[in-house]
């Protein structure tokens, strides 16, 4: 039984054709049967492929999404949890550490990005005809540290992981705004004169 759809498509195809529009009509109904079942076996893949991919992204980010949206902060407690410098020190493969260890590296990088731009976007919207560069300059300045030149994210992570251990009075504070106190105490910057 012929689809509706395929009507549609064989219809023009009969009018248009003088020379025997039967064999006409079998040869586009087969090419059309055979796009039909490629079209329904692509779609299928397609459709399995986002389904997969939504339950990935759901797995991964659905923790982060509900501790964003939790009333409490993540504070120091979870993040010395996450940034046990054992991990960064051991060879074996241990791989909850490691797990950990680079999450907390990826962590440490992002509150230290994300306090640099948002610096920047307050110079850069209160200062609008300063060019890029100008605002770098006086965003580095106004940061109030200085990462050393060469600094890698796992020497930040360790700094971040030091101070935690060493100010445990401290675990109970957002663990955004310990990084940034851990960069202040381990590099601070130099003083100029001016």
């Amino acid at each position: 039984m012929l689809s509706h759809s395929c009507l549609i498509i064989l219809v023009p195809t009969i009018q248009q054709t003088n020379n025997n529009p039967i064999r006409c009509i079998s040869k586009r109904l087969a090419v059309s049967k055979t796009n039909q079942m490629n079209q329904g076996i692509i779609i299928m893949v397609k459709l399995l492929t986002c389904l997969f991919m939504i339950a990935v992204i759901s797995s991964v980010f659905l923790p982060i999404i509900s501790r964003a949206n939790d009333a409490t902060t993540s504070t120091g407690n979870e993040l010395i949890t996450r940034c046990n410098d054992a991990a960064y020190h051991t060879q074996d493969t241990d791989w909850a550490a490691k797990t950990n260890w680079a999450m907390c590296i990826s962590f440490i990088h992002g509150v230290q990005e994300a306090y640099a731009q948002g610096i920047m976007l307050d110079i850069s919207t209160h200062n609008p005809k300063l060019t890029p560069s100008q605002v770098t300059a006086k965003g580095l300045k106004m940061q109030g540290f200085c990462l050393p030149e060469n600094s890698t994210r796992e020497q930040a992570a360790l700094v971040v992981t030091k101070y935690l251990k060493e100010h445990p009075e401290q675990l109970n504070v957002a663990d955004n705004l310990l990084v940034i106190r851990a960069f202040f105490a381990a590099w601070p910057c130099p003083k100029t004169s001016k």
